[in-house]
């Protein structure tokens, strides 16, 4: 838990603390999701619930993603920031330059939405797969994630593949 510290000896604490979801499913009531199911079960599950289509389906997806990757992105930048993304992914030797964690980063295979889920519950571990191939089942599984969604990251875009 971090924040920062107030004239009265009290302490402030980041958004991310104070609530335990992102403002984006405030929207729909009486839903409530479940942070520790991942994001797409928890979204389709919305999307059900609000009977919406194809069209508008993937509208608020890209809303959704957005104020997740939003709500629980890490504000460092630079190369502390490239570091503490290879240890998401589990990396025990860490980098020392940028470029070094790019190099480490782009050799991997993620699927964004575990990554997501693992910033939405730390218990989940971010999976790297051994191929291209395997990375593609798996997102055949779960779907895309919007392109847009990931380059807002910054950071998340390392691992954006042509599919």
């Amino acid at each position: 838990m971090s924040g920062r510290a107030l004239p009265d000896g009290g302490i402030e604490l980041h958004r991310q603390t104070a609530s335990k979801t992102c403002v984006f499913w405030d929207e729909f009531p009486p839903f409530v999701p479940k942070r520790t199911k991942p994001f797409k079960e928890e979204f389709d599950r919305l999307a059900n619930q609000e009977g919406w289509g194809k069209k508008k389906k993937r509208e608020y997806l890209v809303k959704a993603l957005n104020a997740e990757i939003d709500f629980h992105s890490d504000k460092t930048t630079g190369l502390v920031r490239w570091q503490r993304l290879c240890q998401e992914l589990g990396l025990s030797n860490e980098p020392k330059s940028k470029t070094q964690c790019k190099r480490v980063l782009k050799s991997r295979f993620v699927n964004l939405y575990t990554l997501l889920d693992h910033r939405r519950n730390p218990d989940v571990p971010v999976v790297c797969f051994n191929s291209f191939k395997e990375l593609l089942h798996d997102i055949r599984r779960t779907g895309n994630f919007p392109r847009e969604c990931a380059k807002q990251d910054g950071y998340m875009k390392i691992f954006l593949q042509r599919l």
